[in-house]
């Protein structure tokens, strides 16, 4: 009743990003910057996120946007809004929908276990390290006084970055 989890996705946000322009190999560098959301707020990560990226301002805003999202529904809506303004990229729709499903998916089993109510959606939470490739999480107290009370996620390949010589 005093802790709870929040999850994200950095599959979510790395399927975003090529909708809003911003390179693949720039997705770590923009979890860097949301990752001091928290600390610095939007207006500094907004000036950190035009100095790593060479997008306009109406995109780093859109990237911003997409951190605040509090539930999937609204996240989804926001993809929305992104996508009716341009021509889209089927496969890049693609890789968004299959990181939502899993986001869904982990609700759904969430729910069938009986802990659903310990866990939220929050697209802020990427984790800054660049090793993380798919749902990451952060556990914290609900009455705020703390800062994250522990935090992880899915890495995958990480043992072969330390010297295995086959995905483990």
């Amino acid at each position: 009743e005093h802790v709870g989890i929040k999850v994200n996705s950095r599959k979510i946000l790395g399927s975003i990003l090529p909708l809003l322009g911003v390179p693949s190999d720039r997705l770590a560098s923009v979890c860097i910057a949301l990752d001091k959301l928290s600390k610095i707020g939007d207006v500094q990560v907004k000036e950190e996120l035009t100095s790593v990226l060479e997008l306009d301002p109406v995109g780093i805003d859109r990237i911003v946007d997409v951190a605040g999202c509090k539930s999937v529904e609204e996240l989804e809506g926001l993809i929305e809004d992104i996508t009716s303004v341009g021509v889209v990229d089927p496969e890049a729709m693609s890789d968004v929908g299959t990181a939502l499903q899993e986001m869904k998916q982990l609700f759904t089993i969430a729910k069938e276990c009986g802990v659903a109510e310990y866990i939220g959606f929050d697209a802020s939470v990427v984790r800054g390290l660049a090793y993380y490739t798919g749902i990451v999480f952060e556990g914290y107290d609900k009455l705020g006084e703390l800062r994250a009370i522990c935090g992880g996620g899915r890495y995958d390949g990480l043992m072969t970055l330390y010297g295995a010589k086959q995905e483990i």
